[in-house]
């Protein structure tokens, strides 16, 4: 489920997390799986993806070996949105900001998935100008989800038919709008659009 892996084997160091020995062979810009040809012996093998790096401990290679390298599959949920953008960034620790970003998944509706190394992510869901940040999701087990926040307006105009609804970014001054976010036309009587928490001119 990963592709962009990049593979490098060194000697045991005997330290946990640790790949300090020189570095034997290499294997970059793979998908799934690779292959690397190295001496007998036992090593560190650190996989990177992105900003992030995995480090399996002491592997015993004095034959033929295989390594499976433990991955989470990030589930975002983002339900009735549709061309959303999420992406997976290192966490920062901080709330409302994120680290680098790691892996993305964009124009999906409803929900999406991400094969990441397991670890602490900030996720960052986009619809059109507006952005929520969700922060800390502990991705270290081998399934983890997030549910961006959203919110159901509903917009009334009674009695009248063939309207045009829009939802633009609040600019915070009387009378004009920001960015437009999301929209509903022709409808009759009353409409209603999911939008990503936050403060709106319609």
């Amino acid at each position: 489920g990963l592709s962009d892996v990049h593979v490098y084997l060194h000697p045991a160091d005997g330290a946990a997390g640790s790949a300090s020995g020189s570095q034997v062979a290499s294997s970059t810009w793979k998908a799934n799986s690779t292959t690397l040809t190295a001496p007998s012996g036992t090593y560190d093998i650190r996989v990177v993806h992105g900003p992030v790096t995995v480090v399996m401990d002491q592997v015993d290679c004095k034959s033929s070996c295989t390594v499976d390298v433990p991955l989470a599959t990030l589930t975002v949920n983002f339900p009735g949105m549709t061309d959303v953008h999420s992406y997976a960034h290192v966490s920062d620790g901080a709330p409302g900001t994120y680290g680098a970003q790691d892996s993305s998944s964009t124009w999906k509706a409803g929900n999406t998935t991400i094969v990441l190394l397991r670890g602490m992510y900030d996720i960052r869901v986009v619809h059109g100008p507006v952005q929520a940040v969700l922060d800390g999701i502990d991705c270290r087990a081998a399934a983890c989800s997030a549910t961006a926040p959203t919110a159901t307006l509903t917009v009334n105009f009674p009695g009248m038919s063939d309207v045009h609804t829009y939802a633009h970014v609040n600019d915070g001054a009387a009378g004009t709008f920001g960015a437009q976010d999301t929209s509903s036309t022709w409808k009759a009587g009353t409409t209603s659009m999911v939008l990503l928490q936050g403060m709106y001119d319609v």
